[in-house]
């Protein structure tokens, strides 16, 4: 009974000797793989929204617009005048006859619009540019015709009766029209003598200063022959 005590004496201190003797290992550290990540990728971007270009008319655009619908819907003048435009192309209802010119004609570097009848030199209209604004500054009508002469003057042929008429000379700068001189005819006034020189356009008699009639005939007959051809394109060439 001793010896089976001592035997499991010995048993138990070479199991206590054994556990001493092993030491503990340190756990091996957890790995942790990164976690699959998505290949990045770029917002999609939104096209840009197309703005729809507005163009500008050009020079006197919407003006020559105005007058080429009057002419292609045959508006008789009253229609015309209602619309801003001057009325004698209601009076011709031709797009072929009725036409149009761009010119500088003051020559400082913007362009006059003169609307009148192809072949001849008669002005019914012209705009020009003054304070950034599309301004007429001649209207013309049946007795109260413009032609432009030679030498750039303007002749202003007006009348009020078969006695009575004018030539009024005008020069053109600074988007206006500036009274020069002229000659009246007034035979109400003095049958054997009716042309007087004048300095203003009024038709007053009080301010008349009497011409020789020969001298006087001249001076038309020069201003008549001197008048400017204007080369107007037929409003049947014109594209809107």
């Amino acid at each position: 009974m001793r010896k089976a005590i001592a035997w499991i004496l010995i048993l138990m201190m070479l199991l206590s000797l054994a556990a001493c003797g092993r030491k503990d290992e340190p756990a091996a550290p957890e790995t942790t793989l990164p976690a699959e990540t998505e290949p990045l990728t770029e917002a999609p971007t939104e096209a840009p929204t197309e703005v729809p270009t507005v163009m500008a008319k050009p020079l006197y655009g919407e003006i020559l617009d105005s007058y080429f619908d009057a002419l292609l819907q045959g508006f008789e003048p009253a229609q015309y005048v209602e619309k801003g435009l001057n009325p004698q192309p209601g009076m011709i209802k031709d797009v072929t006859k009725v036409g149009y010119c761009l010119e500088d004609l003051d020559n400082d570097g913007s362009t006059e619009l003169l609307i009148g009848a192809v072949g001849e030199p008669f002005i019914y209209a012209m705009y020009t540019m003054k304070n950034d604004q599309e301004t007429m500054v001649i209207n013309a009508g049946e007795r109260n015709t413009y032609r432009i002469s030679s030498d750039g003057v303007f002749v202003n042929n007006a009348s009020n009766s078969a006695a009575q008429m004018a030539y009024f000379l005008y020069t053109f700068s600074g988007g206006e029209l500036h009274f020069q001189d002229g000659l009246v005819y007034d035979a109400g006034l003095d049958s054997q003598n009716p042309w007087f020189y004048v300095k203003d356009t009024a038709f007053d008699s009080s301010t008349y200063e009497a011409i020789a009639t020969a001298d006087a005939e001249s001076i038309t007959s020069e201003l008549d022959n001197n008048a400017r051809p204007i080369a107007f394109m037929p409003f049947s060439d014109y594209n809107s």
